[in-house]
């Protein structure tokens, strides 16, 4: 959780190959056969995306459940205690009273997750370099390092930070809207 999005990547790197502390401890399980070791390093698209999703889970999953248990241990469990006595059954106390309570710190923790999600691209270049997994801050980056003197490479990498703003900024409006569309209406008088 601590480490900055070019440590994991780099740290994952020495993990992944063949004879990494990933083989390793996947050999000392009984997992892999330490003398044919798997050669992570070669999974390309999907396979590959499917590391940087665990990756990234094991990344930034930590700092959504300190976002959450903070949350937790300021939750009133006299609310939901007055739900039950009031008949409601363990998922509707849930679902009625504690996430629409928790919902504020929900949704700091996704948009903070959102956020996140982002600098993915650069775990993915420090593990697997360009062109192995298609994201499209990736493209940013490449068009701006590799194909630095390209006649389009520049526009290309404005056009696509553009585009990745207006995704961050529909997906956070969207969420919010979503997330507040189950509150109910006060009506004033």
């Amino acid at each position: 959780m601590a480490f900055p999005p070019a440590a994991v990547g780099i740290l994952w790197k020495t993990g992944l190959y063949r004879f990494g502390w990933l083989n390793s401890f996947l050999s000392l399980l009984g997992l892999v056969d330490p003398s044919n070791p798997v050669d992570w390093m070669s999974f390309r698209n999907l396979d590959a995306a499917m590391f940087l999703i665990i990756i990234d889970t094991w990344t930034v999953l930590p700092s959504v459940m300190i976002i959450i248990l903070a949350g937790l241990q300021n939750f009133n469990r006299e609310f939901e205690e007055a739900g039950w006595v009031f008949g409601a059954n363990r998922f509707q106390a849930i679902r009625d009273i504690v996430l629409p309570i928790m919902r504020p710190t929900i949704v700091t923790a996704m948009i903070l997750r959102l956020i996140a999600a982002i600098q993915v691209w650069l775990i993915a270049v420090m593990i697997f370099g360009y062109n192995i997994v298609p994201l499209l801050v990736e493209r940013i980056a490449y068009n701006i390092d590799v194909i630095t003197f390209g006649e389009f490479a520049k526009k290309d990498a404005y056009t696509l930070s553009v585009m990745v703003v207006v995704i961050v900024i529909v997906s956070t409006l969207l969420y919010l809207r979503a997330s507040r569309s189950d509150q109910p209406v006060e009506k004033t008088q």
